[in-house]
This record gives structure tokens, C-alpha cells and sequence, in this order.
């Protein structure tokens, strides 16, 4: 819950007017206790943005076609992504990108051309998973190429714990470590990440 007191912190430091987050606030798929669901709801409701855009991870539902939190969207200025979109940011045209078992496949035909970034919950082959081991190649067949080829524009990417970048994808990792033993840790009193 830290995680949002820093949140709100930089919001009023750098007068950032939106949010996106990009999957896996939660981790039991549909399986999210009331008490979970309700402090999750309010907490999002009083941090400080113009908008909060959530990009559905894979931890986020059990079944992508019906998520648990879809509702969350019907809320003023809260926005659950659970299909790619196309959303503005200040007027700058940004893709946001759920989890996809078939990336490549399912975001081709996708208006690429013009956007000022994209956001999304997947994972690439070649990153670095959150014991260092890097992920095989068969992830996210041809992914990065794919990307490369449709964009100039810069990405960013939840899913894996780790910071880290895989041109032109930037993974923002957590400000905090999540599990398995992640050693990070985001410093913030340089803005910067600690290894």
C-alpha cells in the first residue's frame, strides 16, 4: 500500500495529471477478498490524477473475456483496459495493451501509425526475470521485432518485477520488491532504482 503514498508524493512533486498502471495489482486472478477489493477501490479513488488508466495483467482475472475488475471502469475517471485501446493522454494518442496469449497475432491490425506511446502487460524474450535468468526466445515469439517494426514510439511494460530496458520497451519494475526474493528497490530520494 506504500506504493501509493509514493504515488500520491510524486504526483505533487512532478505535477503528473495521470496514472497508468500497468497490471498486477492484484494476484489471485477472481479469487480477490471484499476487504482486498473495497481498500484497492478507495484508495484509487483519492490518489490526486486527472485519470488512472489500469492495463489488466495476467494475474488480474481468471479469464481475460470477463474480468473481475471490468466494473472498475464505470467509475469517473478510473479506466480498466482489458482490450487493446486507444486512449488520449493530453491530447498525445497512447495503445494500451492488455496481457495477450497471442500479442503479435491479436495486435497487428492496431492503428500504430501516429501514437506517442504504448503501455502494456507482457513480456518479451531476452528480458531478465526476477531471479536475473533471462527469458528464452519462445516468449513472445517475435514480439520485439514486431513492436520495432509498427513503432518509434517508446513503451512501457508491467509484468516483469525488474527494471529494466529492451529496446524500445521499458520495464518499470515495482517500487518495491514483490516476491520471489527481488533484492530492488526504488531510492526516493534520487528518483532512481537501487540494485
Amino acid at each position: 500500500w506504500a506504493a501509493f503514498d509514493f504515488l500520491t508524493k510524486q504526483a505533487e512533486k512532478h505535477t503528473v495529471k495521470h496514472l497508468v498502471l500497468l497490471g498486477d495489482l492484484t494476484d489471485r486472478k477472481d479469487n480477490h477478498p471484499s476487504r482486498l477489493v473495497n481498500r484497492l477501490v478507495d484508495t484509487l479513488m483519492d490518489l490526486p490524477f486527472k485519470s488512472i488508466t489500469w492495463v489488466m495483467g495476467n494475474h488480474d482475472c481468471a479469464d481475460p473475456t470477463s474480468p473481475f475488475f471490468k466494473w472498475i471502469g464505470r467509475f469517473d475517471r478510473l479506466y480498466f483496459v482489458a482490450r487493446p485501446t486507444l486512449l488520449e493522454l493530453d491530447d498525445k494518442p497512447c495503445l494500451f495493451l492488455p496481457n495477450a496469449k497471442n500479442p503479435v497475432e491479436e495486435w497487428e491490425s492496431l492503428p500504430w501509425n501516429g501514437i506517442a506511446a504504448y503501455f502494456m502487460h507482457q513480456p518479451v524474450g531476452g528480458a531478465l526475470m526476477w531471479n536475473g535468468t533471462k527469458m528464452d526466445a519462445s516468449v513472445g515469439v517475435g514480439l520485439l521485432d514486431f513492436l520495432q517494426a509498427k513503432t518509434k514510439a517508446p513503451g512501457y511494460s508491467g509484468d516483469l518485477h525488474s527494471p529494466q530496458t529492451i529496446w524500445p520497451i521499458t520495464y518499470l519494475g515495482a517500487p518495491h520488491p514483490v516476491y520471489f526474493n527481488d533484492t530492488y528497490a526504488f531510492d526516493l530520494t534520487t528518483d532512481t532504482w537501487r540494485t
